[in-house]
């Protein structure tokens, strides 16, 4: 589901309806994506300065490539 949040930019009612699931299963599932993600980014940052740089640099990084890459 982070794949298409993040490199595809589909709206959770996209993603609901390419998924076949409801929009609130759609959103609840994200969320707990994107929490484990990011606890798995601090788990990787060997101090607290890279931990913000990981956790808060993600998702500009990812739009940024995204862009860079070409996709939507």
């Amino acid at each position: 589901m982070l794949i298409f949040d993040y490199w595809e930019d589909m709206s959770t009612a996209e993603l609901a309806a390419v998924l076949e699931i409801p929009q609130g299963t759609a959103k609840s599932r994200l969320r707990r994506g994107r929490e484990a993600l990011q606890a798995e980014l601090e788990k990787l940052a060997g101090s607290p300065d890279e931990r913000e740089a990981a956790v808060g640099g993600f998702e500009t990084w990812v739009r940024e490539l995204r862009g860079v890459m070409g996709g939507a």
